[in-house]
């Protein structure tokens, strides 16, 4: 039973931050252009599957890739009050 579940592809996403621009500022883009946002160094990352909470964790370098290391697995209880 457990292989029919196995191979459900899922969404999972990592927010590493957020900020709030408005449309004409985002026309002025180009190439090299940064965002500033709301999450600094250390911080943590709320880590979705499907939109859903299910850990928080840290950004890191793994030889020269970005990645996340899991600090704290939410339950489910904790992921509906969030």
């Amino acid at each position: 039973m457990s292989d029919l579940i196995t191979d459900v592809p899922l969404k999972v996403s990592v927010e590493v931050g957020s900020v709030r621009v408005l449309v004409r500022d985002i026309l002025e883009w180009s190439e090299g252009t940064t965002l500033k946002l709301t999450q600094c160094t250390g911080d943590s990352l709320a880590v979705k599957v499907n939109d859903r909470l299910v850990a928080k964790g840290e950004l890191v370098l793994v030889n020269d890739r970005l990645g996340v290391r899991l600090t704290e697995i939410i339950s489910a209880i904790e992921s509906d009050e969030a």
